[in-house]
């Protein structure tokens, strides 16, 4: 069995729409990982 690792990242700055959530998902899908994005309410 695979060992499984577990990563969180934030990242800050001005995150253009909905572009960014989606050139994040295809390199995942590239590099074969697996999880989820979560926007966060900017103060």
């Amino acid at each position: 069995m695979d060992d499984l690792v577990s990563v969180r990242a934030t990242v800050y700055g001005r995150v253009q729409g909905v572009f960014f959530r989606a050139f994040v998902e295809e390199q995942a899908q590239q590099l074969g990982l697996k999880g989820y994005v979560q926007g966060r309410i900017q103060a």
